[in-house]
C-alpha cells in the first residue's frame, strides 16, 4: 500500500517518494512523512531530491578540523617530516623545491588559524590555489622571475605564472 500522496508502485517498505508539485501542495502530508520515516524523495521528471539527515560531516567542520591539522603541521618545528607528511597529503607539493614546501606550510598554517577564527575558509582556499598555481609553474619547467618579497621578509622564489 503506498502513502497518500507518494508515486504509484514505490513501496512503503522503501523511502516514501512525493511528486515535486505535492511539496508545494501539500507540504504537511510530505512533512508527515519525513518524520515517520526520517527520510523522502521529491521527483521532478527524471531527477529526485532527497530530503532527510545529512551522511556527510558539515562542511564547516571539516575546514576548521583542516584549518586545526594545518596550523599544527605548520607549528610542528620539523622541517623534515613536514615535507613528508605534507607530500603524502598533497603530492602536488613535491614539483616545489623544499624551502617552498616549508614556506607554503607556514602560510597555510597561518592562513588556517585566521581562516578559522573568523569563520570564513576563502582566504584558505586562495591560498592552496595559489600554491597548486606554483607547483604547476614548476613543474611545467618555468624558472622564478625574480624572489617575490612581501614585507620586506623574502617569503620563496616562485615562477612567474
Amino acid at each position: 500500500m503506498n502513502l497518500p500522496g507518494t508515486v504509484p508502485g514505490v513501496s512503503t517498505s522503501t523511502i516514501p517518494s512525493f511528486r515535486w508539485s505535492e511539496l508545494a501542495r501539500r507540504p504537511a502530508e510530505v512533512g508527515a512523512a519525513l518524520d515517520q520515516h526520517g527520510e523522502v524523495t521529491v521527483q521532478r521528471g527524471s531527477q529526485s531530491l532527497r530530503l532527510g539527515p545529512s551522511d556527510s560531516p558539515d562542511v564547516v567542520q571539516v575546514f576548521r578540523d583542516l584549518c586545526r591539522l594545518l596550523s599544527s603541521l605548520a607549528n610542528s618545528g620539523e622541517p623534515g617530516q613536514v615535507t613528508v607528511i605534507l607530500e603524502r597529503a598533497w603530492p602536488w607539493t613535491r614539483a616545489l623545491p623544499p624551502k617552498d614546501q616549508l614556506e607554503l606550510v607556514g602560510e597555510v598554517g597561518r592562513v588556517a588559524e585566521m581562516s578559522e577564527s573568523l569563520g570564513t575558509y576563502r582566504p584558505l582556499l586562495d591560498v592552496i590555489a595559489h600554491w597548486r598555481r606554483t607547483a604547476l609553474a614548476w613543474a611545467d619547467g618555468l624558472a622564478p622571475v625574480e624572489p617575490i618579497a612581501i614585507d620586506d621578509v623574502l617569503r620563496a622564489e616562485r615562477p612567474e605564472v
